[in-house]
């Protein structure tokens, strides 16, 4: 599964944390430090990006990315082919 950060959040790193802010709800939200990297490979499949190949680690990082997504940071990527 692959996810890109929500129109309008806004990602700065300070202190090898990151810091989002969130223009749709002027929330700002700090990521600790493995949420972070989790963050910094949003580009990629989680599972190519991040060195993760225990299953109960894939398991949480995909709890984790339904939790950004409900908050409106983050929202899946399904490619130019499923565009709406």
């Amino acid at each position: 599964m692959t996810w890109r950060s929500a129109p309008g959040v806004v990602a700065e790193f300070l202190d090898g944390e990151a810091v989002l802010f969130s223009a749709a709800d002027a929330q700002l939200h700090r990521l600790n430090p493995l949420a972070t990297e989790f963050w910094k490979h949003l580009v990629t499949d989680l599972t190519v990006g991040l060195d993760v190949h225990d299953v109960e680690t894939l398991a949480e990082l995909a709890t984790f990315a339904e939790e950004l997504a409900a908050t409106g940071l983050i929202v899946r990527d399904d490619g130019p082919d499923h565009a709406h």
